[in-house]
């Protein structure tokens, strides 16, 4: 229990034991005695009965000594005469501590530098006490604070893990803005995630699906280039003019960026030409061309490259089209063309009373083109038939493609037209279908020279100034894919994306040329900062607008 101490001193003034200025830590609960006006504190110590609080008013007077117990709210004068009367004093708490009590402002004159008011007859420094902050009864915002305080009248205090103070307002709303998944506040105050990018745990995350990892790091080659088919992860991608970008194998080229994507060059997975012959007798036919890169096989031999279903043998032994076009028939290997490879090949042609063309992947039947269903814009054109030979028939991306403009579930590359029948003078091999190709970025793509993935087109039927009879033409292969994805996409004029099918290979000595292969797709995906204006084919149906029609580009808003 504190002692009570008594100080006297009615000649000298006040004296005061036991007490700090207001913002002090403790007080004890004593006697107090003086003449002039004292510091108002708040009194931490225990109070009870055997205890009185300081009475800090003295009445000056009479020197009295006032003390106020818990038990009664009646100051007693300490002289025997005087009778009891009601003063303002401090108040025991319930929590037994005690503080000073007050009626007007000037009762609490505070020390330099504090700003002490009387706020609901209690003496309160208004500069640092977070429930009365500026003003009396103005209380701090604990809204996602984690330790309220009050700094020179002002609310203040930490944000809790994921929250700012973005209104720089603690005082109504406290840390009102969520920083976790918040574009225009992304993890801080202020950080606005840019076009095509998205607030995820408190940082600012791409929303494009082809994101790059960036560990090939920048592709910018000083001449024309081969590469891997597949996925490659670059930061950014510059193909100068003059340059030519091919692949191989499959014929599926997937480029993606972490930065801008600029060409100026030419990336080409297009199909290879069906191989042609002028030879007179006894060779192969031409050779089948490749789909997704422009070479054509020697001849007698399939087209490689692509993927999907590969065209069987014909009955003379012509070998199917792999995934590429067909070969034209000739005298050492049936007279009869073969079928083209991939998921809808162009039908082989067929030579009367001799043999049955080729079927192709896909089913088509000789001399037929490949079937894509729904929009016969993309099905391959069938062979045209003389009274001896026929022509091959065109490829065709097939019917899931068709089914699938927007390019969710068949990235792939088209198929093979198939092969020209031949006697004397060999039939033609069918055209490559167009390769698949992905440019996916980031930031931007730009693209000021060209972007090919078309059908191969059909070989010419073998002649010789047409003194003996002709073979047949080959099928054209069927365009292939482009997709294009980045929050800003420019596309100017003269430049050109094009997945056009390939031609059908002409006959010149019999009216037999080869079908032409089925259209290609176009996916976009961009935002507002989209220019469309150089050549496309499928053509746009309204530049960066939103389209999903049949025989054009396929338009979304990016990442859509």
């Amino acid at each position: 229990m504190p002692s009570r101490s008594v100080a006297r001193g009615l000649a000298s003034g006040a004296l005061i034991l036991g007490l700090l200025p207001v913002g002090g830590a403790v007080a004890s609960c004593g006697e107090v005695i003086g003449l002039s006006k004292i510091d108002r504190v708040a009194c931490v110590g225990a109070c009870d009965a055997s205890t009185p609080d300081v009475d800090l008013v003295p009445d000056v007077a009479h020197r009295d000594v006032h003390v106020t117990r818990p038990d009664a709210a009646t100051h007693h004068d300490a002289r025997a005469d005087a009778p009891a009367r009601a003063e303002t004093g401090p108040t025991c708490m319930v929590d037994g501590g005690c503080t000073a009590a007050c009626t007007v402002p000037s009762d609490c004159p505070g020390d330099a530098g504090t700003a002490a008011m009387c706020c609901q007859s209690v003496c309160t420094d208004t500069d640092t006490d977070p429930t009365s902050c500026g003003m009396c009864g103005q209380s701090c915002s604990t809204a996602n604070v984690v330790a309220v305080s009050c700094a020179a009248g002002v609310c203040d205090g930490p944000c809790a893990t994921g929250f700012g103070d973005c209104d720089n307002d603690k005082l109504t709303n406290g840390c009102e803005t969520s920083l976790t998944a918040n574009d225009q506040n992304c993890g801080m105050c202020g950080n606005v995630c840019g076009a095509g990018f998205a607030c995820q745990s408190s940082g600012c995350v791409s929303l494009n699906p082809f994101l790059s990892t960036g560990a090939e790091g920048a592709f910018n080659p000083a001449m024309s280039t081969v590469l891997p088919p597949g996925i490659h992860n670059f930061t950014t991608i510059t193909v100068g003019a003059g340059i030519i970008i091919t692949t191989s194998g499959s014929g599926i080229l997937d480029l993606r960026a972490t930065g801008d994507i600029t060409i100026a060059g030419t990336i080409n997975v297009s199909g290879g030409a069906g191989g042609s012959t002028t030879i007179n007798g006894s060779e192969p036919g031409g050779g089948g061309g490749n789909t997704g890169n422009p070479g054509t096989e020697a001849l007698g031999v399939a087209g490689t490259g692509g993927q999907g279903t590969a065209a069987p043998a014909t009955a003379g032994g012509a070998p199917g089209g792999n995934f590429g076009g067909g070969p034209g028939g000739g005298e050492t290997q049936g007279l009869c063309g073969a079928g083209g490879g991939g998921y809808a090949g162009g039908g082989g042609g067929s030579w009367t009373g001799t043999c049955t063309g080729g079927s192709a992947a896909g089913g088509a039947g000789p001399s037929v083109g490949g079937v894509g269903g729904g929009a016969a814009v993309y099905n391959g054109a069938a062979g045209t038939a003389s009274s001896i030979f026929s022509g091959g028939g065109g490829g065709s991306i097939g019917p899931a493609a068709v089914a699938d403009l927007k390019v969710a579930t068949t990235f792939q590359p088209g198929s093979g037209g198939g092969g020209g029948s031949g006697d004397n003078f060999e039939g033609a091999g069918g055209g490559g279908g167009g390769g698949a190709l992905r440019l996916s970025s980031e930031t931007s793509i730009k693209v000021t020279g060209q972007l090919l993935a078309n059908g191969g087109i059909g070989g010419t039927g073998g002649t010789s100034g047409c003194a003996l009879v002709g073979g047949a033409g080959g099928g054209g292969g069927s365009g292939g894919v482009i997709y294009l994805i980045a929050p800003t996409l420019d596309v100017p004029a003269g430049a050109s994306v094009s997945a056009a099918g390939g031609g059908g290979g002409p006959a010149p000595c019999q009216p037999d040329p080869g079908g032409a292969g089925g259209l290609g797709r176009i996916r976009i995906s961009a935002l507002a900062m989209c220019t469309l204006a150089g050549t496309f084919d499928p053509p746009l149906a309204s530049g960066c607008n939103a389209s999903a029609a049949a025989g054009t580009p396929y338009v979304a808003a990016f990442p859509n």
